[in-house]
């Protein structure tokens, strides 16, 4: 399965071709990325940043709950009245292999409250989601939907909002677990309890609930993302 991952969100693509009834991708041969944009992790599934890390600092400097703050991020305007989020906190891997890059906010005015700062948080992490999302499409996958695991896929707020950041529609599945789960799948057809990948997935996978981008949000977002991708690059020479 084509995945992005990170500490507390998981992201499976599921392309239009060839797909099962569980969705998931399928290919005789390995995709690979021939801009070499750490390719193995985006394409095996090891996408790396730093989710939970951002939202333990927050969590942590506000004294108070996860559910507290995404509640509070939600009385801010979608964008964050232009205040974005570099969540490079432990450098980079995916699209930017840099372990020199640094996390910061970028357009911070006398405007900005408590909510924007949060909510720019969590859209600067579903931004350098999306930077993986374009890698997998770049590679020639064309993906219809979105899976969500992970202890971020808890909240509605952020699985709405990485709906609009994608344009794609995002699912749930039974399982919050990714990584482990996935492997404890491959190992049960290895040892011949089912006959192939897809049969265990047909078998196993099941989604919970789905969200569909909303249009002036995915048009916001769109715009929101160029600027984001311009920052790394832009703050580079200073690092």
């Amino acid at each position: 399965m084509i995945s992005a991952l990170s500490d507390d969100m998981r992201l499976a693509a599921q392309p239009r071709h060839p797909t099962t009834s569980a969705g998931g991708p399928t290919s005789s041969q390995p995709i690979r990325d021939v801009r070499h944009r750490d390719h193995e992790d985006v394409a095996l599934g090891r996408r790396w940043t730093a989710t939970g890390g951002h939202r333990k600092v927050d969590r942590d400097g506000a004294g108070v709950e996860y559910d507290a703050l995404t509640a509070e991020a939600g009385n801010a305007p979608a964008g964050s009245q232009g205040l974005y989020w570099l969540p490079y906190l432990m450098g980079e891997r995916t699209p930017h292999l840099d372990a020199f890059a640094r996390g910061g906010w970028i357009g911070l005015t006398a405007k900005h409250t408590r909510a924007d700062l949060i909510r720019s948080l969590l859209e600067g992490v579903a931004y350098s989601q999306k930077d993986c999302l374009d890698i997998i499409e770049g590679m020639g996958v064309m993906v219809d939907s979105i899976r969500l695991s992970g202890g971020g896929a808890r909240s509605g707020f952020w699985r709405q909002m990485f709906a609009d950041v994608f344009g794609r529609r995002v699912a749930t599945l039974e399982t919050e677990e990714g990584s482990a789960y996935g492997a404890a799948l491959l190992s049960m057809v290895g040892t011949g309890q089912y006959a192939s990948v897809l049969n265990v997935c047909n078998e196993v996978i099941h989604e919970t609930a789905s969200l569909a981008p909303r249009t002036a949000e995915v048009d916001l977002y769109a715009r929101g993302h160029k600027i984001y991708q311009a920052l790394y690059p832009a703050l580079k020479v200073i690092q």
